[in-house]
């Protein structure tokens, strides 16, 4: 059996992720590599021999607006603008989507009216709040579903790309045990009226006469219609 060698830093951090009394080295290392081998689309055979899986997606991909419950998820990867983060989780993202919501925004009163996540001026951290030097301001932690809920409030106000690739973990609780989700914003695509012969007090009128259907059509009842 091959022998490993490791530093004590890293095996410091890999008591650090371990469940006491449950976790050795050997079976959090596992864990570590399966995560990643799930995340590629590979897997192993009886024999031991490793292959990737044909890439199909069998990801549920949720309503941005009225998703199901997100406790108790993990987030695989996540993009902001295009641009994928490092190792994210829910709170890192919501922090990421916050400053790009601030640097566009230019205020942090702005960013406050654009969000429902608790924001102050002050460097805190205690109750839960952690302090972000790029904006100056510090931001409390939230679970994973208010994290998606504030980040997505953000992204409208500023019109950002966001996209988050999660998974159920296998317990009681959880929404979709050991599946995978994902949940995508894209600002709305313009369009050029004119090409449409279509004047802008036409638009307003168009706009006035959508509004009323807003909520029946953000409804997720509506999304049957998606497969007619």
């Amino acid at each position: 059996m091959p022998t490993i060698t490791v530093s004590d830093t890293t095996f410091d951090k890999l008591k650090a992720i371990s469940e006491p009394f449950v976790d050795t080295p050997e079976s959090r290392i596992s864990r570590l590599i399966d995560d990643e081998m799930n995340r590629l689309s590979i897997t192993a055979d009886r024999e031991g021999g490793i292959r990737a899986q044909p890439h199909t997606d069998t990801s549920l991909h949720l309503n941005p607006d009225s998703h199901d419950n997100l406790a108790f998820t993990k987030v695989i990867s996540a993009t902001i603008d295009g641009r994928d983060l490092h190792r994210p989780k829910w709170n890192s993202f919501m922090h990421r989507v916050h400053l790009e919501g601030f640097r566009r925004l230019g205020s942090f009163d702005a960013l406050k009216r654009a969000t429902g996540a608790r924001l102050s001026q002050e460097r805190l951290d205690d109750d839960g709040f952690r302090y972000l030097p790029e904006g100056e301001f510090s931001i409390q932690g939230v679970d994973s579903n208010k994290a998606w809920d504030h980040s997505l409030a953000v992204a409208r106000a500023v019109n950002l790309p966001i996209m988050l690739k999660f998974r159920w973990r296998d317990r009681e609780g959880s929404a979709h045990p050991g599946q995978t989700g994902v949940l995508e914003w894209n600002p709305p695509r313009s369009i050029e009226l004119a090409s449409r012969q279509i004047s802008p007090e036409q638009a307003q009128s168009l706009r006035t006469r959508l509004k009323s259907i807003e909520q029946d059509w953000r409804d997720p009842q509506m999304d049957v219609y998606d497969a007619i």
